[in-house]
């Protein structure tokens, strides 16, 4: 049956290429396209546009992450500061310690700067920002300055004891 088939379409080739559909076959498939829905039916293209927006969405956070990692990037510069504040506050320890200076107040306000400071140090390492940064750097001139009050007391108290020396030579 196949044989006489193909035998009819090759004996009327020329017959069946010369024939045009009417104009209603195409006004059909007209039709049918334009009421198609730009999307398909395929849901393909939705998960194409999830892909997509997941994506974006993630490149976002990415950025966000790395640029805020990136912030100490004079992380040199930082370790000098930091290392010139220490040693002002090694200094200034050793003066204090030195005069014996009464430390019971000021030591655990200290104690609790250089705790403070640990943590700090911690969260930069994980993950260093400008704020922590300058958190730091304010706990440090916080400490100097805890410091400097306190030299300022023993210097008020060697000089009260120099005063009442002198008072007892003039009497």
């Amino acid at each position: 049956m196949q044989d006489d088939l193909k035998k009819l379409i090759e004996s009327n080739r020329d017959a069946f290429d010369v024939k045009i559909p009417r104009d209603k076959v195409w006004q059909n498939i007209r039709a049918s396209l334009s009421t198609k829905s730009i999307w398909g039916n395929n849901s393909l293209r939705y998960w194409q546009v999830a892909a997509v927006l997941l994506l974006t969405v993630n490149l976002g956070f990415l950025y966000r992450y790395f640029s805020e990692r990136s912030i100490p990037s004079n992380v040199a510069d930082f370790k000098n500061t930091e290392a010139f504040y220490q040693s002002m506050i090694a200094d200034k320890m050793d003066i204090i310690q030195a005069n014996q200076a009464d430390l019971i107040s000021f030591a655990s306000d200290f104690q609790q700067l250089e705790a403070m400071y640990a943590v700090l140090q911690e969260e930069f390492q994980n993950r260093p920002s400008e704020k922590v940064k300058d958190a730091m750097i304010l706990n440090l001139l916080v400490r100097i300055n805890l410091l400097n009050k306190q030299l300022q007391e023993v210097e008020e108290k060697e000089n009260e004891k120099t005063k009442v020396k002198d008072d007892e030579r003039h009497s």
